[in-house]
């Protein structure tokens, strides 16, 4: 009988890790595989609608690195925005001095957290003219 529940929770556990979204910022095509997701569509869309995609389903992810200006998910946002590598600590730090801009309130959504952020760096002389070639 103490089969039964093991092999219901192992169950459960398989089906949740097979509903996870996972994206690979270093493939050239930048594609995500997500449950019912079409890979062939991701490789045909933007890099800004890459970056949306990547930045919605990793938003908390994000936020999390974004306020320590470190990690994974913010290293990835970087790859995808082309930041090249010498000068993603800058960038690191920069999100990191903007997180109360990037994110002023619990409601802020990918979407606005994107919007000040290409905002902020239009602005400032170290990320303009990257921005602006975009």
């Amino acid at each position: 009988m103490k089969t039964l529940p093991k092999l219901a929770f192992v169950s459960v556990l398989a089906i949740s890790a097979a509903a996870c979204t996972v994206i690979d910022p270093s493939s050239s095509s930048h594609s995500s595989s997500s449950s019912g997701g079409d890979s062939k569509s991701a490789s045909l869309m933007t890099r800004e609608q890459r970056i949306a995609r990547f930045t919605e389903n990793n938003f908390d992810q994000l936020k999390r690195d974004i306020s320590i200006g470190q990690g994974e998910y913010l290293s990835s946002l970087a790859s995808l925005m082309q930041i090249e590598p010498a000068r993603r600590p800058a960038f690191f730090a920069f999100a990191q001095n903007n997180f109360t801009r990037l994110f002023p309130g619990p409601q802020t959504r990918a979407a606005d957290m994107l919007a000040v952020l290409d905002r902020e760096m239009r602005a400032d002389p170290r990320f303009a003219q990257r921005v602006a070639l975009n």
